[in-house]
């Protein structure tokens, strides 16, 4: 893991002689075995702060588990898609939100900026406001809102990282198009 990443850890309790699981993240006591290195907040938050190992432990009702965590710092700006989000029908002439969560590291400079732009055969059609990010190693939804435009046949959407005058883009190839219905 990264440092300057970030994410939520979880912990469930079973319940006997059922498949059922409860959450219970928030309830459970949360350490760390470096506060240095990694930092988990009492529901479970986790932030990498240093490189380092660290176990990450979550104790309830006198049961433990845990998790450790090795942690180096970026050596490159970098960008990959972890996911992404649609609200909205993906049909011509309806208004939809199309979302990438990017994990970046910005390495090279102060801050980058990360968008999500949105092409359909014809060319671009949405691009989200830049999102500033500082030099670390995190990650962030960014999504746009639009109107797909009436003459849509294909509907393709990427993230951009820009830190200086270098760009990186995910996906690099065509691999996040749909093919639109009317």
């Amino acid at each position: 893991m990264l440092v300057g990443f970030e994410q939520n850890c979880g912990a469930a309790v079973r319940v006997a002689s059922t498949p059922l699981e409860v959450p219970v993240s928030d309830r459970v006591a949360w350490t760390t075995s470096d506060a240095s290195v990694v930092a988990v907040s009492p529901i479970g938050h986790v932030t990498v702060r240093g490189p380092g190992q660290a176990r990450v432990s979550a104790t309830f009702h006198g049961q433990a588990g845990s998790a450790l965590f090795d942690s180096t710092r970026a050596q490159r700006d970098a960008l990959s898609w972890v996911g992404d989000g649609i609200t909205g029908q993906l049909k011509p002439g309806n208004s939809v939100s199309v979302g990438m969560d990017l994990a970046y590291s910005v390495v090279s400079a102060a801050a980058g900026t990360l968008t999500v732009r949105v092409t359909d055969q014809d060319g671009q059609i949405a691009t989200s406001p830049e999102r500033v990010v500082a030099n670390r190693s995190s990650h962030l939804f960014v999504d746009v809102s639009f109107t797909i435009p009436r003459s849509s046949t294909r509907l393709c959407w990427s993230g951009s990282l820009v830190v200086g005058v270098a760009t990186l883009t995910v996906p690099a190839d065509a691999l996040n198009c749909v093919t639109l219905t009317p």
